[in-house]
């Protein structure tokens, strides 16, 4: 999937530079260094919060001594508690 990914986002860079009809948005963003920095901080944070989710969850199990059902139970509900509060935090 990161390859998927990677030859995706410079087709989509290619596909707005030289093809596209109408554009998406204009191609100088897709150049601008402050916008390919934080899109690239994203995409390391998603990597590492997806990482550390899958070490959560047997961390849970050996642990704390958790039986499947919880530790799932646990992750969804920091997962969903983490999305929702997130935005609010960024403010």
């Amino acid at each position: 999937m990161l390859v998927v990914g990677t030859v995706s986002m410079v087709a989509f860079v290619l596909w707005e530079r030289f093809f596209a009809p109408v554009q998406f948005f204009p191609f100088k963003y897709l150049m601008n260094r402050t916008i390919i920095g934080s899109s690239l901080l994203y995409g390391f944070m998603f990597a590492s919060i997806f990482c550390w989710d899958t070490y959560y969850y047997s961390y849970l199990q050996v642990v704390h001594d958790q039986n499947i059902r919880n530790s799932g139970y646990i992750l969804n509900a920091f997962s969903l508690t983490s999305s929702f509060i997130s935005p609010f935090i960024g403010l």
